[in-house]
């Protein structure tokens, strides 16, 4: 045993679910989210699923723990049951006594009915959790939902955890089984560490007991990220055996040699996959060999017989090495960005650049939300006082100053450093002003961050929708100033056609329009270390214009002059206010008919035929029976080739419109937002309604999106 000799406390990489060993990466976060909210609210059915070894029960016995005094909780391991023998594993789980006929549904039914209502009285909240829930039947998923069909005026009498791997997806999307999909309240896909959330992982589990970061060496780390692909099982047992193996050798560290002898634990597709043997390397370099020279001997045989014909062959690396500067050198960069080169660098900068209407944004943002920024920004890497200057995305890939100068680097390595701490500047109009001029700016840069329905309502109905429906990523108001600044046609952009370099003493911005060394100037920094969360942030709250009133009519059922001198009369003043009432209760209706599941029913057709006047042609195309929408699959290949690639990574249905939301890569989505040309229209209990380029169609619930 290997604890002794790296003086370790106990196992460090147990596959036992020891709740002391528990990591919450930022999807397990989102994940235990989820869980807590579905478990807390309506009740209905909750989807967790994800791959074999994700951590899917860790994350069930986690919420199940913190909620251990308002739920009753019943778990069921074996999901290969008949609806009988399903009953009654619930009614044992539960403890509750079958005095009738046990081999009656009925009876058992109506006991565990009584059960529910008695829980429900007494404060308990009953759930019945299954595992490996790919195999349950559809006969079973359906006696399931005729339980939850138990509820009071405000939740479900019982809420069903549904734990399995992807192909419980697919079951629920069987069209027999669709009554069973709008009861999910709670979805989500649950995915693999990246390399950096398994760096973290062997960290947290070495610190728990006791060990030393140290003790895995960099290309060590490497090499079991490439080996598992982030999954938390196989790391497990792939750094216990490796500690055997450098146990057994008397080393002090675990290095790539040891991850490489401890594969043998690994299946064998993972292992065979990522290990090949020498006599197996040997063949595939001399047949390259044999190749390369094949290849030369005929472009030099071509260059003699084509003379005008040149082969130049490109070697491309896919990552450029990224060399993060310190705080002063990007906060010079990104000043000069915005011609702002006399302030002084300093943890009250922020605080000057308001005089000159120039405000900043420190918070946590995903790379999908700085684009969706569209301002430069200085962003944290891995490592002390490690910055770079991301000035913009370009496609797949990102534009980044640091310390050697601007290169372009991809997306997927700029994620793997970078932290999500960012700062940003951004400019908005006077934030004390209330005249015409601001008020006409509010309404024309919050346009494109509120669905088409909308546009036309009031500011205060604006105002709502922003406040509750905006992911706010600051306590104030400063990431909805900063959304709206990049919006805004009335606001200047910063210059970004100058080439900038960061050198150990200075920064050196260069005019790429000349090319020449004198256009460059040299800005000089403090020496002193600062960092971020230094900075001083100033509180930002967005001054919303006031509503613009309607008067009272006077005796003589007029209304006094206006400025310009003419007369409105109460006619006029009656035909306002209907218009308002009718904005007003449109609204409430799409509100009612997007929290509304859809049914299929000729009340529906009814409806839609007499207000088909009052709603816009929008909304009418929302609220058709979704039947009539294509499914992705049903859309012309030409325009599902145009999409971006998409994943359908979560889906919580509310009862409440404010309170759904999707995640398409990652990224929250509520209804109206949009990303990357594709959104989201409406989301319902087992689908979404998306539109692309005008064409609107069904996403169903965490569906594998294939777009060939």
């Amino acid at each position: 045993m290997y604890l002794d000799y790296f003086g370790l406390s106990k196992l460090p990489f147990s596959i036992a679910p020891d709740p002391s060993f528990l990591f919450l990466s930022p999807r397990h976060r989102e994940a235990l989210t989820h869980m807590r909210h579905g478990l807390t609210g309506s009740g209905g059915f909750l989807l967790l699923t994800g791959e074999v070894g994700l951590g899917k029960t860790t994350i069930s016995r986690a919420v199940f723990a913190e909620l251990e005094e308002q739920l009753q909780i019943n778990s069921i391991l074996n999901p290969r049951l008949g609806e009988l023998e399903m009953l009654m594993a619930i009614a044992e789980g539960f403890n509750i006594p079958l005095d009738n006929d046990p081999k009656s549904v009925k009876s058992i039914t109506d006991a565990i009915a009584n059960f529910l209502q008695e829980s429900a009285h007494n404060g308990k909240h009953p759930v019945v959790v299954i595992d490996e829930a790919q195999h349950l039947l559809p006969t079973v998923l359906e006696q399931l939902r005729l339980l939850t069909n138990l509820e009071t005026d405000s939740r479900k009498l019982l809420s069903v955890v549904l734990i399995g791997q992807p192909e419980l997806k697919e079951l629920l999307q069987r069209p027999d089984l669709r009554q069973v999909a709008q009861r999910v309240v709670a979805r989500y896909q649950l995915m693999p560490f990246s390399e950096r959330e398994v760096n973290a992982y062997i960290d947290h589990r070495l610190s728990t007991v006791g060990g030393s970061p140290a003790l895995f060496t960099k290309s060590a780390r490497h090499r079991i990220f490439k080996l598992t692909q982030g999954t938390p099982r196989l790391i497990n047992l792939l750094c216990d055996r490796a500690l055997q193996v450098a146990c057994g050798k008397s080393k002090g560290q675990v290095d790539k040699k040891c991850i490489e002898e401890a594969t043998d634990v690994l299946p064998s597709e993972l292992a065979s996959s990522h290990s090949l043997g020498w006599p197996v390397l040997t063949v595939i370099l001399t047949v390259a060999l044999v190749f390369t020279l094949s290849f030369v001997y005929w472009a030099f045989s071509q260059e003699e017989k084509e003379a005008d014909v040149v082969i130049e062959p490109q070697v491309q690396s896919n990552e450029l090495r990224v060399m993060g500067a310190d705080l002063n050198n990007a906060l010079q960069g990104l000043l000069q960005v915005w011609q702002l080169e006399d302030e002084v660098v300093g943890a009250n900068l922020c605080e000057s650049l308001v005089s000159v209407y120039v405000y900043c944004l420190q918070a946590e943002l995903t790379l999908a939300e700085i684009k969706a920024l569209d301002y430069p920004v200085i962003a944290k890497t891995q490592g002390e006082q490690n910055y770079v200057l991301i000035v913009r995305a370009e496609g797949q890939n990102w534009r980044i100053v640091d310390e050697e100068g601007e290169k372009t680097v991809p997306q997927a390595q700029l994620q793997s450093l970078f932290t999500g701490e960012v700062l940003a500047f951004y400019h908005v109009p006077d934030l004390n002003a209330n005249n015409d001029d601001w008020r006409s700016w509010v309404e024309q840069s919050s346009a494109s961050l509120i669905p088409f329905s909308i546009q036309s309502a009031s500011i205060e109905v604006k105002r709502e929708w922003l406040q509750t429906r905006l992911i706010q990523k600051t306590d104030d108001d400063s990431w909805l100033l900063a959304l709206m600044s990049s919006k805004s046609s009335d606001i200047a952009r910063p210059s970004l056609n100058r080439d900038l370099v960061f050198a150990p003493t200075a920064l050196l911005l260069q005019d790429s329009s000349t090319g020449s060394e004198d256009s460059q100037a040299r800005v000089l920094f403090p020496s002193s270390e600062l960092g971020l969360r230094d900075i001083v942030i100033p509180e930002q709250q967005l001054n919303w214009p006031e509503a613009v009133s309607v008067a009272q009519p006077s005796t003589e059922r007029e209304i006094g002059e206006s400025e310009q001198g003419r007369r409105v009369t109460a006619e006029q003043v009656d035909e306002v206010a209907s218009e308002d009432i009718s904005e007003a209760l449109q609204l409430l209706f799409e509100d009612a008919v997007r929290s509304t599941p859809p049914v299929e029913s000729d009340y529906r057709e009814v409806a839609e035929e007499q207000t088909e006047r009052a709603v816009e042609p929008e909304t009418r195309l929302v609220n058709q029976d979704a039947d009539t929408l294509p499914n992705l699959n049903q859309v012309p290949t030409s325009i599902r080739s145009s999409m971006p690639q998409m994943s359908y990574d979560a889906h919580v249905y509310h009862s409440f419109a404010r309170e759904r939301f999707i995640e398409l890569n990652q990224q929250r989505m509520r209804e109206g937002d949009a990303m990357n040309g594709i959104r989201v229209v409406s989301i319902q209990p087992s689908y979404s309604i998306v539109e692309f380029n005008g064409l609107m169609f069904r996403l169903e619930a965490l569906e594998n999106i294939n777009l060939r």
